[in-house]
């Protein structure tokens, strides 16, 4: 079990931006655990015209009680679909976020970490700090602009962080280290991801950076930014155990990975009705799907696609193009059951590429629900296996479409099990 022996956090992070001479200074941003419930917030649903990090804070002051700000970072052991682990990192209303905290557990800047073990076993765990002073609960984030955008999070009374690498210009920021040493919840260890693919972002944009006006919306009141469409990942992590084992819990596995960064101005539920989001890696491509349907039955689609680490296709329907949005399946339609999860993308070129995805691992309990499974794929002719990690919300639980067309056989034929390619992380 290899664990950071000690704790980097921000003041690390922030050392080493603000040492690189040629970089400009970072900014900083300071939010106290406290809920703002009558502060204003603006969010930043377009990009400027300097260049940032996707990461890039995004509500203005903050996050009040009716908003919320998330970084999510997730993994997979490929080999073993059971072994995996999620850290949302949130500055939030307690009633603002797809899962709802109660008032008197949490103010507003908290953790949430879930995990499974290679046998099944694992938890759901809510980090909270304590509720007054600087020190004893705020967020730090220190973010570059221009040439570096790097981004560094640390929630300090909980002793969780993140931080991404610092590159040299032009070059994408592509490595990430989320380090968690919350002792009083047992919890020690480290995640670390490094990119395969280029970022994506929901106005179909892949650049590393934000141009001027680049629209940062899923959906009318949601923002959404992808810096890891997929990435190669090492978990190290030790959880106390409640039996008289003194070796605790341990995960430490390697595998694929996710984060993006998601906000929005008004709470999720009333905004968002069902919600779908995931990725996937199937030998050489790389997914991500994500489906938004408000409560007024308008839906919002982005597909992005990558091959052996360059994108092959990426499409939209966001919210700034209303009024330009084709058919809805010309981006992509999602159906779902109680086992699995079929997504088909329609490809620029009149075809149809189809994935399966298992739901064989329930992570978080509804109504935003998490799972991993194995995954299948149908790219060019050709049929794939792999792993996935994703998402489903439903305002009400069980309210998800069934036509998910059955058992993997039956959506791809008999014959997909025999040919299949499969891959596994090494």
């Amino acid at each position: 079990m290899k664990v950071a022996a000690a704790f980097a956090g921000l003041s690390l992070a922030a050392t080493l931006l603000a040492s690189r001479a040629t970089y400009p200074s970072p900014h900083t941003f300071t939010y106290p655990n406290e809920i703002t419930s009558n502060a204003a917030v603006r969010a930043q649903f377009a990009s400027l015209a300097i260049a940032q990090s996707p990461d890039w804070p995004r509500l203005s002051p903050r996050a009040n009680s009716n908003s919320f700000e998330e970084w999510r970072f997730a993994a997979v052991n490929a080999h073993n679909p059971n072994e995996t682990i999620t850290i949302s990192f949130f500055i939030a209303g307690n009633e603002s976020t797809s899962t709802t905290l109660p008032g008197d557990v949490v103010k507003s800047n908290f953790v949430l970490l879930s995990y499974r073990l290679a046998n099944g076993d694992g938890d759901s765990v809510l980090l909270s700090a304590a509720t007054t002073g600087e020190e004893a609960g705020a967020v730090v984030i220190t973010a570059q602009d221009r040439c570096s955008h790097g981004v560094a999070g640390e929630w300090k009374g909980i002793r969780a962080s993140f931080a991404s690498s610092l590159e040299d210009e032009g070059t994408p920021t592509s490595e990430f280290t989320v380090q968690v040493e919350a002792a009083g919840y047992g919890i020690s260890g480290t995640l670390s991801l490094k990119t395969t693919t280029p970022p994506f972002l929901p106005g179909c944009s892949t650049d590393n950076v934000f141009k001027p006006n680049q629209t940062l919306r899923a959906s009318p009141h949601l923002g959404w930014a992808v810096a890891l469409p997929d990435a190669n990942v090492t978990a190290n992590f030790m959880f106390a155990s409640s039996s008289p084992s003194p070796s605790g819990r341990v995960l430490d596995f390697t595998g694929i990975g996710y984060h993006d960064h998601s906000w929005s101005d008004v709470p999720f539920q009333q905004h968002i009705h069902t919600k779908y989001i995931g990725s996937a890696r199937l030998g050489p491509y790389s997914v991500v799907w994500h489906s938004t349907t408000d409560h007024e039955g308008n839906t919002y689609n982005s597909a992005y696609i990558a091959k052996n680490g360059k994108v092959l296709h990426v499409k939209c329907d966001s919210s700034d193009n209303v009024g330009q949005r084709s058919e809805l399946n010309a981006v992509l339609t999602i159906e779902s059951d109680s086992l699995h999860t079929t997504v088909r993308f329609a490809m620029d070129d009149g075809s149809v590429s189809t994935i399966v995805v298992e739901k064989s691992n329930q992570n978080w309990p509804a109504l935003y629900t998490q799972y991993t499974g194995n995954a299948y794929g149908s790219f060019g002719g050709m049929q794939y296996k792999g792993a996935s990690l994703f998402n489903e919300y439903h305002t009400l639980a069980g309210t998800g479409t069934t036509a998910g067309g059955g058992s993997v056989e039956k959506i791809f034929g008999e014959g997909i099990f025999p040919g299949m390619q499969t891959i596994l992380s090494s």
